[in-house]
C-alpha cells in the first residue's frame, strides 16, 4: 500500500511519543497493528468473494452450453425421429400396396379382391390359357 522508508518510520515514532507519550505508545501501535490487520483480512475476504463470484459466473456459463447443446441434440433426435416415421410409414405403404397386387396379380388392377373359390378359379383358367398358348407355340415351331 504505502512505500514508508526506514527514515520516515523514525520520524512517526518520535512524534507518536513525544504527542502521546511512553505509557500510550506501545497501546497506540498496538491498536495501529490491529487496524491494519483487520483491514488485510477484509481486502483478503473480499478478493475470494470477488474470485467466487468469477466462478460461478464461469460455471453457469458452462451449464448454459451443456443445456443449449442437450436442447440442440434432443431436437436433431426428434427431427430425425419424424423422419424416420415418415420413411417407415411410406414403405408400410408400399409393401401394402404391392402385396394388394401380388393378390390380384393376373388380373384387372383396381378390381375388388376376390375370395377364395374365385381365384381358384381364374387361376385355373389362366394356367389353362398358358398351357394352350404353349401348345400352339410348339405347334408352330414345328412347321417352321
Amino acid at each position: 500500500m504505502f512505500d514508508i522508508g526506514f527514515t520516515e518510520l523514525v520520524v512517526f515514532s518520535v512524534v507518536a511519543l513525544i504527542v502521546l507519550g511512553p505509557k500510550k505508545l506501545p497501546l497506540f501501535f498496538r491498536t495501529i497493528g490491529t487496524l491494519i490487520g483487520r483491514a488485510q483480512s477484509y481486502v483478503s475476504e473480499i478478493k475470494d468473494d470477488i474470485k467466487e463470484q468469477i466462478e460461478l459466473e464461469d460455471l453457469s456459463r458452462a451449464k448454459q452450453t451443456i443445456t443449449d447443446l442437450g436442447k440442440d441434440v434432443s431436437d436433431d433426435i426428434s427431427t430425425i425421429k419424424g423422419e424416420l416415421s415418415d420413411v417407415t410409414y411410406g414403405v408400410k405403404k408400399n409393401i401394402q400396396v404391392h402385396q394388394d397386387l401380388e393378390r390380384k396379380c393376373g388380373f384387372f388392377i383396381n378390381s375388388p379382391a376376390l375370395s377364395w373359390p374365385e381365384e381358384n378359379s381364374y387361376v385355373r383358367l389362366r394356367d389353362r390359357l398358358r398351357e394352350r398358348n404353349r401348345q400352339r407355340l410348339l405347334k408352330n415351331r414345328k412347321k417352321n
